[in-house]
């Protein structure tokens, strides 16, 4: 369930990180969305990845430990999987990039991803997949 004025928590958590730049553990995709979730709900359904890695092969030896092969496999499990059509803003949604997926939010039109530069907006036409945040 969705906390009271989520949305505007959520906005601020987003101008906070703007232009902050990708860092495994701390604001890569999997950060980003544990935090957003956080936000939108009061908790989080992947508590094992904060603030626990700092690399890309220490978040996948978690992923393993628990049992999945992708991070994609755990959103599967936890989340409940929708048609990216049906996505609303705060859910979370993946593109794909050169040689995985990315998870971001659902922003509307849009979907927001962490990058080296900061936050980028995809637009929604080239998000993958999607899984509602309630």
């Amino acid at each position: 369930m969705r906390v009271p004025f989520w949305e505007s928590k959520l906005q601020k958590y987003l101008e906070e990180i703007r232009y902050k730049p990708f860092e495994y553990g701390k604001n890569d995709c999997c950060s980003f969305t544990i935090q957003a979730q956080k936000i939108i709900t009061g908790s989080t359904l992947f508590p094992e990845f904060e603030g626990t890695y700092t690399t890309l092969e220490e978040g996948k030896a978690i992923l393993k430990k628990l049992g999945y092969k992708t991070w994609i496999s755990g959103c599967n499990d936890r989340l409940e999987k929708i048609s990216v059509s049906l996505a609303m803003r705060g859910d979370v949604v993946s593109m794909r990039t050169n040689d995985s997926f990315a998870m971001g939010l659902c922003m509307g039109k849009i979907g927001m991803f962490t990058s080296e530069k900061g936050l980028v907006a995809i637009p929604r036409e080239q998000l993958k997949l999607a899984w509602r945040i309630e």
